[in-house]
């Protein structure tokens, strides 16, 4: 009334929430094991039919011995390559999963940069809000934790981005 003070609003302050992003890497795929040939069970036929030709005289016998290593090793070979190809899939999802988690941290980092700067501002940006009315002018309280702080400079701070190993 006597003309000494100035109005103003205060707006409410509305802090964002304290948010600390986990990102938790995949584990990469392990590769196919490499499984012996089983020559056991591949001989065994071939010991059988002999003394079965020997004791009946017939040649026939030898072709039963032939069939059960030759399915044998056909199976190990169909094992290895399927080993492989489905290896190979798992190991392209690894990479591309590896790839979009590390790209979702980084931008979460980015924003966790952008957010601290823009909560504590530099001198320049305080003096430009102390010299004439914006929303920024009033904005702190006593209460608050940030009251009377400045950023001046930069600082290597740490994260509150964290990203692991699955292992651990």
């Amino acid at each position: 009334e006597d003309g000494t003070g100035l109005d103003y609003n205060r707006p409410p302050r509305l802090l964002p929430p304290e948010s600390s992003a986990r990102f938790t890497l995949p584990q990469p795929p392990t590769p196919p094991t490499r499984r012996p040939l089983p020559l056991v069970m591949m001989l065994a036929p071939l010991a059988v039919s002999a003394a079965l030709v020997l004791a009946t005289h017939r040649i026939e016998m030898l072709a039963f011995s032939v069939l059960g290593p030759v399915a044998l090793v056909g199976n190990a070979l169909s094992e290895r390559r399927q080993g492989k190809r489905s290896y190979t899939r798992a190991l392209h999802a690894y990479q591309q999963r590896y790839e979009e988690i590390e790209a979702e941290a980084l931008q979460a980092l980015d924003r966790e940069v952008t957010a601290r700067r823009t909560a504590l501002p530099d001198p320049d940006t305080a003096l430009a809000s102390a010299r004439g009315p914006g929303r920024r002018l009033w904005e702190r309280r006593r209460t608050d934790a940030d009251f009377l702080r400045v950023r001046v400079g930069t600082a290597h701070l740490p994260a509150q981005v964290e990203l692991r190993n699955a292992a651990g």
